[in-house]
């Protein structure tokens, strides 16, 4: 049964997770701007905070883990809601500190410049 309340954009990025279990990559499966699906190689136990980085979108923020489903290909499908809003990475130049500003959204509901990453 389908619970979302607002429709995803079906594409593919790479997510850095620092998770309670460590620190590891999944893939995206979809996204809008108030949270994405996870491809995971490692489970996350739902009602965990995870800090996740999107390094092809710059973007960077907190989410709630509303699901993980373990798979029988022995990978994860995790559903993460955003806490609040994301945030662009602004790299420092020349070691200068590295700073964040909120993210927009693009007409389609997920992030400018990263919907076809």
């Amino acid at each position: 049964m389908e619970r979302r309340q607002r429709d995803r954009l079906r594409t593919h990025f790479t997510v850095a997770i620092q998770a309670p279990n460590g620190y590891f990559e999944a893939h995206g499966i979809n996204a809008n701007r108030h949270g994405v699906g996870l491809d995971s190689p490692e489970p996350i136990e739902p009602g965990s905070l995870v800090f996740l980085q999107l390094p092809q979108c710059g973007l960077a923020g907190f989410a709630y883990v509303r699901h993980c489903l373990a798979r029988p290909d022995g990978r994860f499908t995790i559903g993460l809601r955003f806490r609040g809003s994301l945030y662009r990475e602004r790299r420092p130049e020349f070691g200068g500190r590295w700073h964040y500003v909120k993210a927009t959204h693009g007409a389609c509901g997920a992030w400018d410049g990263c919907a076809d990453a």
